[in-house]
């Protein structure tokens, strides 16, 4: 459907504001990517603080139902002292005037071997 290929459109917009505001250290636009009250925002802000973080995020997978969906999203991160891992995520979505914004997120467990 046509709402359908917007919304994950709209997603991979909240995707790049997300990691455009990891590249720029600007907490206040990781924060506005995230549903009002939620404090998901604040691991990712506490993660940038470190020493050369970077992250990337990717879009591998989208369903909605109305006003909620849930994207899958592959998290790619790295720091100065540690290598880059990869780890998928599964984020429920929720639109609020017309925004898409993360209202959970839940990285998956790590398959022993994959790191």
């Amino acid at each position: 459907r046509l709402d359908d290929r917007r919304s994950r459109e709209a997603s991979g917009a909240l995707l790049a504001a997300l990691d455009a505001g990891f590249a720029a250290r600007d907490a206040a636009a990781i924060q506005a990517q995230f549903s009002e009250g939620q404090t998901g925002g604040t691991q990712l802000i506490e993660f940038m603080a470190m020493p050369g973080a970077r992250l990337t995020t990717r879009l591998t997978g989208f369903a909605r139902n109305g006003e909620a969906a849930f994207a899958t999203v592959e998290l790619t991160h790295a720091m100065d002292e540690a290598p880059e891992e990869r780890l998928t995520a599964r984020w429920e979505l929720r639109r609020s005037a017309g925004a898409w914004r993360i209202a959970n997120a839940v990285i998956e467990p790590v398959a022993e071997g994959s790191r």
